[in-house]
Protein backbone atom coordinates (compact mmCIF):
# COMPACT_ATOMS: atom_id res chain seq x y z
CA UNK A 1 0.00 0.00 0.00
CA UNK A 2 1.09 3.29 -0.78
CA UNK A 3 1.53 6.00 1.97
CA UNK A 4 0.80 9.39 1.68
CA UNK A 5 2.61 11.75 3.54
CA UNK A 6 0.91 15.16 4.04
CA UNK A 7 3.04 18.39 3.15
CA UNK A 8 3.17 19.84 7.00
CA UNK A 9 4.98 16.64 8.14
CA UNK A 10 7.94 17.75 5.51
CA UNK A 11 10.96 19.25 7.62
CA UNK A 12 12.68 20.63 4.01
CA UNK A 13 16.11 20.56 3.00
CA UNK A 14 18.61 21.58 5.32
CA UNK A 15 22.28 22.56 3.87
CA UNK A 16 25.13 20.92 5.55
CA UNK A 17 28.20 23.21 6.63
CA UNK A 18 29.99 20.97 3.42
CA UNK A 19 27.78 21.84 0.94
CA UNK A 20 27.77 25.83 1.65
CA UNK A 21 31.52 25.67 1.95
CA UNK A 22 31.87 24.17 -1.87
CA UNK A 23 29.27 26.90 -3.13
CA UNK A 24 31.67 29.32 -1.06
CA UNK A 25 34.41 28.22 -3.06
CA UNK A 26 33.19 27.66 -6.28
CA UNK A 27 31.79 30.86 -6.05
CA UNK A 28 35.11 32.65 -5.58
CA UNK A 29 36.73 30.44 -8.23
CA UNK A 30 34.07 31.80 -11.27
CA UNK A 31 35.10 35.56 -9.65
CA UNK A 32 38.50 35.35 -9.60
CA UNK A 33 38.51 33.44 -13.13
CA UNK A 34 36.20 36.57 -14.47
CA UNK A 35 38.41 39.04 -12.60
CA UNK A 36 41.81 37.36 -14.49
CA UNK A 37 39.60 37.54 -17.79
CA UNK A 38 39.02 41.39 -17.57
CA UNK A 39 42.50 42.06 -16.31
CA UNK A 40 44.18 40.35 -19.39
CA UNK A 41 41.53 42.15 -21.92
CA UNK A 42 42.47 45.55 -19.99
CA UNK A 43 46.10 44.88 -20.69
CA UNK A 44 45.42 44.27 -24.36
CA UNK A 45 43.30 47.70 -24.68
CA UNK A 46 46.22 49.57 -23.11
CA UNK A 47 48.84 47.93 -25.04
CA UNK A 48 47.07 48.53 -28.13
CA UNK A 49 46.14 51.84 -26.80
CA UNK A 50 50.02 52.28 -26.82
CA UNK A 51 50.58 51.07 -30.13
CA UNK A 52 48.05 53.09 -31.93
CA UNK A 53 49.37 56.29 -29.98
CA UNK A 54 52.83 55.34 -31.08
CA UNK A 55 51.95 55.11 -34.55
CA UNK A 56 49.96 58.28 -34.99
CA UNK A 57 52.88 60.34 -33.43
CA UNK A 58 55.25 58.69 -36.41
CA UNK A 59 52.72 59.49 -38.64
CA UNK A 60 52.14 63.32 -37.67
CA UNK A 61 56.57 63.56 -37.48
CA UNK A 62 56.01 62.19 -41.40
CA UNK A 63 53.25 64.72 -42.17
CA UNK A 64 55.66 67.43 -40.32
CA UNK A 65 58.66 66.15 -42.01
CA UNK A 66 56.72 66.69 -45.77
CA UNK A 67 55.67 70.23 -44.70
CA UNK A 68 59.00 71.13 -43.85
CA UNK A 69 60.42 69.36 -47.00
CA UNK A 70 58.16 71.89 -48.89
CA UNK A 71 59.25 74.81 -47.00
CA UNK A 72 62.91 73.82 -47.65
CA UNK A 73 62.32 73.71 -51.33
CA UNK A 74 60.40 77.04 -51.17
CA UNK A 75 63.28 78.44 -49.67
CA UNK A 76 66.27 76.76 -52.12
CA UNK A 77 64.07 78.05 -54.77
CA UNK A 78 63.59 81.80 -53.49
CA UNK A 79 66.93 81.59 -52.92
CA UNK A 80 68.52 79.95 -56.09
CA UNK A 81 65.95 80.93 -58.74
CA UNK A 82 68.75 80.53 -61.45
CA UNK A 83 70.54 77.79 -60.12
CA UNK A 84 70.93 74.83 -61.54
CA UNK A 85 69.68 71.42 -60.51
CA UNK A 86 72.40 70.43 -58.04
CA UNK A 87 72.71 74.15 -56.59
CA UNK A 88 68.68 73.37 -55.80
CA UNK A 89 69.38 69.94 -54.69
CA UNK A 90 72.70 71.00 -52.05
CA UNK A 91 70.68 74.22 -51.11
CA UNK A 92 67.35 72.06 -50.17
CA UNK A 93 69.21 69.30 -48.61
CA UNK A 94 71.37 71.89 -46.13
CA UNK A 95 68.07 73.72 -44.93
CA UNK A 96 66.32 70.13 -44.70
CA UNK A 97 69.51 68.81 -42.83
CA UNK A 98 69.62 71.86 -40.67
CA UNK A 99 66.18 71.74 -39.16
CA UNK A 100 66.18 68.34 -38.29
CA UNK A 101 70.13 68.19 -36.65
CA UNK A 102 68.46 69.61 -33.81
CA UNK A 103 65.20 68.38 -33.99
CA UNK A 104 63.70 66.96 -30.31
CA UNK A 105 60.11 65.60 -30.08
CA UNK A 106 58.47 64.56 -27.03
CA UNK A 107 57.60 61.47 -28.47
CA UNK A 108 60.16 60.38 -30.33
CA UNK A 109 63.92 59.14 -29.00
CA UNK A 110 66.47 59.39 -31.75
CA UNK A 111 66.45 60.51 -35.52
CA UNK A 112 69.84 59.00 -37.16
CA UNK A 113 70.86 60.15 -40.33
CA UNK A 114 70.85 62.65 -43.04
CA UNK A 115 68.46 63.91 -46.03
CA UNK A 116 70.04 63.61 -48.92
CA UNK A 117 67.46 64.70 -51.70
CA UNK A 118 67.45 65.07 -55.28
CA UNK A 119 65.01 66.85 -57.67
CA UNK A 120 63.10 65.84 -61.13
CA UNK A 121 62.28 68.25 -63.36
CA UNK A 122 58.60 67.34 -64.44
CA UNK A 123 56.38 69.59 -67.49
CA UNK A 124 54.44 72.70 -67.13
CA UNK A 125 57.13 74.17 -64.72
CA UNK A 126 57.02 71.52 -61.76
CA UNK A 127 59.78 70.35 -59.32
CA UNK A 128 59.51 66.29 -58.05
CA UNK A 129 61.62 66.65 -54.80
CA UNK A 130 62.56 62.96 -53.27
CA UNK A 131 65.16 61.37 -51.45
CA UNK A 132 67.74 59.33 -52.00
CA UNK A 133 68.93 58.69 -48.41
CA UNK A 134 66.39 58.93 -45.29
CA UNK A 135 67.11 59.26 -41.82
CA UNK A 136 65.32 56.94 -39.49
CA UNK A 137 62.99 58.01 -36.49
CA UNK A 138 62.68 55.84 -33.20
CA UNK A 139 60.37 55.64 -30.63
CA UNK A 140 61.69 53.60 -27.61
CA UNK A 141 59.46 52.85 -24.97
CA UNK A 142 60.13 50.50 -21.88
CA UNK A 143 57.39 48.63 -23.90
CA UNK A 144 57.61 49.21 -27.64
CA UNK A 145 60.08 49.90 -30.29
CA UNK A 146 58.69 51.77 -33.41
CA UNK A 147 61.28 52.58 -35.96
CA UNK A 148 60.26 54.30 -39.77
CA UNK A 149 62.01 56.19 -42.37
CA UNK A 150 61.20 59.42 -42.78
CA UNK A 151 61.36 59.78 -46.66
CA UNK A 152 60.22 62.50 -48.77
CA UNK A 153 58.01 62.87 -51.94
CA UNK A 154 56.48 66.28 -52.83
CA UNK A 155 55.65 67.76 -55.85
CA UNK A 156 56.93 71.77 -56.10
CA UNK A 157 54.91 74.07 -58.30
CA UNK A 158 57.74 76.65 -59.46
CA UNK A 159 55.71 79.31 -60.88
CA UNK A 160 54.68 80.30 -57.79
CA UNK A 161 58.03 81.19 -56.72
CA UNK A 162 59.65 83.05 -60.00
Amino acid sequence: MIKIIPFSDNKGFVYSPFVVIVLIILCLAISLHFAEIDMIMIEGTYKEGQINRAILNMEELKSNVNTIALFASYKAISEKANGTKEELEEEINKNLNGYFKDYKAEEISTIDGNFSIYVEKLPNNYLLVKTNKTPRACMNTSELLLCSDLSVERIIDKKWIS
